[in-house]
């Protein structure tokens, strides 16, 4: 085996401009693939395909048509009456022409376009609540008449004026095109731009936006944005960290060559595997960037010594590579087997996550053990050490140097704190809602608040009710029963009022008759719909039954609120459903509801990767160390920072998401590759006959300085992260940093002590069996 590595290497050095070429070509082939990179940000991606859920949100789709609404507040503070005066009404009719003459909307429905009935001798009548003349009224008057139209038609609030009637409601209903978020972008921006060029907001008219397609434009456009600022900003600092602890400009640019050469390599293999780029992955780049720097830096850091042992750059290149590939692979394995559990999981933008992430380290290892030995080969001059340099190896020595003298008060103290954020960990919960995906003075949270605070949230849950036969849904037995569901779950917490095709049956019989009541008979219940139809309304009620007349669609509007409230809103839904109301098979969906089932998916997720994680890392320093108690000994640094970052998200009440719940997966891995460096020399030294106390101290001087710089390293890239808009990226940074700088501790406090420990308790063992014996 070693002469087959000593010839690998020697080639490598020996056709270096070949393997200069070769690494060119690929990445120029791996160029190609790029142009099949898309965007896919939806509720429905994160749900298996298997998942019934999923078909019952086609379902319904299918029998009532697009759902996904586009919500536009608005109001003019600076008048006397905010919302019925001609400056807001004109800007309430220009931007509903706007978007009633985009392709990619439905419908729209807002105070402008919107009718009330009138009867009399047995006919009926739509007006218009806002005529072309009151465009130039005066306000008072024009204040008076609107509030009579509105309060004569219950239907209005909140559909397009809050129950103040200071805040107007414009609501867009959007195309559906399956995966493809760019058209909520699109919508979003056209709509933005529009607002922007009529100077409404100069004339003082306020504007909050919510719904899923503006919410889903606003993940992707943050996300874009991040990538365009984070990844330059990470890119300045990465060299100029390099510049002062490598010491030299030739050490400083090949890392970060061969982070970009990775980068772009497996974007391209993304592109080949037809992934798309979802929030999960938009962060891959950074992290990439960052762990594709870390064997670069022990590489270079060993070629640099064997430069100054007298060597030649041929020589010290190839010595680089036979000493260091195997506890470069290993570290690399670790890291591999921490992105590839994340392919058991069953939400499959996670499972692609976890496969390009596993084959970007790959790349990386390939990379550093080919491009990087090679393009070391031409460097004849070490680098000298700096002032930062110098300092270091004294800092981390002291800091060894307690750990051997302190062991017990080290692990004493150690035990104790992870104690404290174990029991803290247990705590933590999973939450998908979307708003903790932005930071709470982003135009999104505060959108949704108004909503919630003005027309009882900007979501809402649909449900579907089967009649079991064609035009079913008129007959009056149903109605009744459909009333009886809607009027319960509209008086659960957090819940508005839920609205139906029975809202206009009611107020149709209202006008007609003068009594309040559902229809009696089929035969009434049709003419009321007839009569409204001969109108020619511009709300046609065509989405509230499905074409054939058999399903039958309610809207509960939510408002936002935690996991926990959330769950028992369902839980109540579900009893109601499959309880009291089974007889009318009612299915539950909407964004919302596929909203709570990710939660699910999110705890079971986290579970097993990181159980595969935990167990393949395992079984791999069994094999590194060929010893199980060295194996299990290298993964206690590991594991203590992973609880500790686990109880400082519930102590700072931070949910578990999309980005946290990958962080354990990951980040062991990573953790893990330090320890096996310092404990693969120090078992070296310890076979060569070294004391314990002389072996850790000759494994910490050997490998303690590459293992702090590439923890600073790995630090700065999630610091990086966390100044990131979209706030699964930040927690994902935040945390994965505790994690780095406590594995760090760990390794340079927490692991000397545990060896010292093992040892005097295996030697005191020892000592007492020789006792017994003799």
């Amino acid at each position: 085996m070693s002469k087959l590595v000593n010839s690998f290497f020697s080639g490598i050095v020996r056709f270096r401009y070949a393997t200069l070429v070769g690494a060119l070509l690929v990445f120029l082939a791996s160029l190609l693939p790029l142009k099949n990179l898309y965007i896919l940000q939806s509720q429905e991606m994160w749900l298996p395909d298997a998942d019934n859920v999923l078909a019952e949100f086609n379902d319904i789709r299918e029998w009532f048509g697009p759902n996904q609404y586009l919500i536009i507040g608005m109001s003019a503070a600076d008048e006397a009456h905010p919302v019925y005066n001609p400056k807001t009404l004109t800007a309430i009719k220009e931007i509903t022409q706007f978007l009633d003459g985009h392709e990619l909307v439905v419908k729209v429905n807002s105070l402008s376009n919107h009718q009330y009935m009138e009867s009399g001798s047995g006919s009926l009548w739509l007006r218009d609540t806002v005529t072309d003349d009151d465009y130039h009224r005066d306000t008072a008057t024009l204040s008076e008449e609107i509030h009579a139209h509105i309060a004569a038609d219950p239907l209005s609030r909140p559909a397009i004026i809050n129950q103040d009637e200071n805040t107007a409601r414009i609501s867009a209903l959007i195309t559906y095109r399956k995966d493809d978020v760019m058209q909520h972008v699109q919508i979003t921006n056209d709509l933005e731009a529009f607002i922007k060029e009529k100077g409404y907001q100069q004339q003082g008219i306020h504007f909050e936006f919510s719904g899923f397609p503006y919410i889903a434009a606003k993940t992707t456009l943050n996300n874009m944005k991040d990538q365009s600022t984070l990844l330059p900003a990470l890119l300045v600092l990465l060299v100029i960290l390099l510049r002062i602890f490598l010491g030299r400009w030739a050490y400083t640019w090949i890392p970060v060559v061969l982070a970009l050469m990775t980068t772009v390599i497996s974007l391209g293999f993304i592109g080949l595997m037809g992934y798309p780029l979802t929030m999960v992955n938009a962060s891959l780049p950074l992290i990439i960037i960052a762990i594709s720097v870390v064997d670069a830096v022990h590489l270079i850091n060993h070629f640099n010594g064997n430069l100054k042992a007298g060597n030649d750059a041929r020589q010290s290149a190839i010595n680089t590579g036979i000493a260091l590939w195997r506890p470069c692979w290993f570290t690399s394995l670790t890291t591999i087997l921490g992105f590839i559990s994340l392919s058991v999981s069953n939400m499959l933008p996670v499972k692609q996550y976890g496969y390009a992430s596993a084959f970007a380290i790959l790349i990386a290892y390939v990379l550093s053990v080919t491009l990087l030995i090679a393009w070391l080969s031409f460097i004849r001059k070490p680098a000298n050490p700096n002032r930062v340099t110098r300092q270091l190896p004294g800092l981390i020595n002291r800091v060894v140097e307690f750990a051997i003298k302190n062991y017990r008060m080290v692990l004493v103290v150690t035990v104790l704190v992870v104690a404290v954020f174990a029991s803290f960990a247990t705590q933590v919960k999973a939450d998908a809602n979307y708003l903790h995906f932005f930071r709470a003075n982003s135009p999104v949270a505060t959108g949704n608040h108004f909503f919630d605070q003005n027309f009882e949230g900007a979501n809402s849950l649909e449900f579907a009710l089967d009649s079991g036969k064609e035009d079913g849904t008129l007959e009056p037995d149903f109605l009744q029963r459909a009333y009886e569901f809607q009027t319960r779950i509209s008086a659960l917490d957090h819940a508005g009022n839920a609205q139906s095709l029975l809202n206009h049956l009611l107020n149709l019989k209202r006008i007609f008759t003068g009594h309040a009541g559902l229809p009696e008979s089929l035969q009434e219940t049709a003419q009321y719909l007839f009569f409204y139809a001969s109108n020619d309304p511009i709300e046609d009620l065509s989405d509230l039954r499905s074409f054939d007349g058999r399903y039958f669609r309610v809207s509960l509007p939510v408002k936002n609120t935690d996991a926990s409230d959330m769950k028992k809103l369902l839980n109540q839904v579900d009893g109601l459903s499959q309880g009291e109301f089974s007889d009318l098979n009612i299915t539950v969906s909407g964004d919302l509801y596929l909203q709570h089932k990710t939660e699910y998916y999110i705890q079971a997720n986290l579970v097993q990767s990181f159980s595969v994680a935990l167990g393949t890392i395992i079984v791999c320093l069994l094999i590194v160390f060929r010893s199980v108690k060295t194996g299990l000994l290298s993964l206690i640094p590991s594991l203590t920072p992973l609880i500790i970052a686990s109880g400082l998200m519930a102590v700072f009440n931070v949910y578990l998401d999309f980005g946290t719940m990958i962080v354990a997966a990951i980040t062991i891995g990573i953790a893990v590759d330090d320890t096996i460096h310092i404990i693969n020399d120090y078992t070296s030294a310890r076979k060569s006959g070294m004391e314990i106390r002389d072996a850790i101290k000759k494994a910490i001087d050997h490998a303690g300085l590459a293992v702090m710089l590439t923890s600073i390293i790995l630090l700065l890239a999630f610091i990086v992260m966390s100044f990131s808009s979209f706030m699964p990226n930040v927690y994902f940074g935040v945390f994965s940093a505790v994690i780095i700088i406590g594995a760090l501790v760990s390794n340079l406090l927490f692991l000397p002590a545990i060896l010292i420990g093992t040892e005097k308790s295996q030697n005191t063992k020892q000592m007492t069996n020789e006792i017994l014996e003799s």
